[in-house]
């Protein structure tokens, strides 16, 4: 999760991973979602929350055009 202020407020993106397996080390292929919205969040908490719910709904495969199916 990247959270960046900006001048007027603050902008907010996901990275994904597929999780490796136990005693493994993290390595392969992960994404980022930016997450696109009219305006920028007021704060650094409503743009890490709003990460969160980004990230469950592209798991889960809720969001249209955005996958993480072939990672």
């Amino acid at each position: 999760m990247a959270v960046r202020a900006a001048d007027t407020g603050y902008e907010a993106s996901v990275r994904i991973r597929r999780a490796p397996p136990a005693g493994e080390e993290a390595t392969g292929e992960s994404r980022v979602f930016r997450i696109e919205q009219a305006g920028s969040f007021e704060n650094g908490g409503q743009a890490r929350r709003a990460c969160l719910l980004h990230a469950e709904k592209l798991i889960d495969g809720q969001i249209d055009g955005q996958t993480v199916a072939d990672l």
